[in-house]
């Protein structure tokens, strides 16, 4: 399946994307493609993005939508849950996970405030299986002031470039080792960096969207040879 032409060929006004976010799809979603794992979509609208997930990634994939509206009820069935809740509270990602379990890729199309997108982020990445994929699409709503609703004034996009420094916390932590060891089982100790850090192998930026990469990480060391 072609995710792009799937897409041109929607005649019922379902499925709302900008055209240039399926290149960025076919990126990090293609490896995922006929594999059994849980896909979780934060804002259902009309229904029709998650059949064309149900599409793309094939019948061994959990295929979740996510909406405030009760009614999006009605667009469970066919191999589609539908869950509904509030994603800017954490209460509700706790019950959810609870009920749900691991969830390997998460896609934030959701309500696009930064207090929305920030506390998703926050109730779902440590509990998000490695490897996985957690992809935030529409950030360009961060520049918009409807969209700034967070007392602090942070936007998802600034916490997301504070996120690439701890990418680098090895480099910088208070009681990093030493980098100049020429053996890592020699090293005194072991850095206490955060879980970003140990469990993100990269985070990239794309017009509208950021996408964080979740993989295990070892303690970087370099050598002379």
């Amino acid at each position: 399946m072609d995710l792009y032409n799937y897409f041109l060929q929607q005649t019922e006004g379902e499925v709302y994307k900008w055209h240039h976010y399926f290149e960025i799809y076919e990126r990090y979603f293609r490896p995922w493609r006929n594999k059994e794992f849980t896909f979780v979509e934060i804002g259902v609208w009309r229904g029709g993005s998650l059949k064309m997930w149900r599409e793309y990634f094939g019948p061994k994939a959990r295929i979740i939508g996510i909406d405030i509206n009760p009614e999006a009820k009605k667009f469970a069935g066919n191999g589609i849950e539908i869950h509904i809740g509030d994603q800017a509270s954490s209460e509700f990602w706790t019950d959810f996970l609870a009920k749900v379990g691991k969830v390997d890729i998460v896609l934030d199309d959701g309500g696009h405030t930064s207090n929305q997108q920030i506390q998703s982020f926050l109730s779902l990445y440590d509990s998000l299986s490695t490897p996985g994929v957690y992809f935030v699409e529409d950030t360009h709503s961060n520049y918009w002031k409807r969209g700034q609703d967070r007392e602090d004034k942070q936007t998802f996009l600034e916490f997301c470039k504070r996120a690439t420094d701890y990418l680098n916390e090895w480099h910088f932590a208070e009681n990093s080792f030493d980098l100049f060891a020429k053996d890592p089982a020699h090293r005194d100790k072991v850095a206490d960096v955060s879980s970003l850090c140990r469990n993100t192998a990269g985070i990239h930026f794309h017009d509208s969207i950021v996408v964080f990469e979740k993989n295990e990480r070892k303690d970087p060391w370099h050598q002379i040879r």
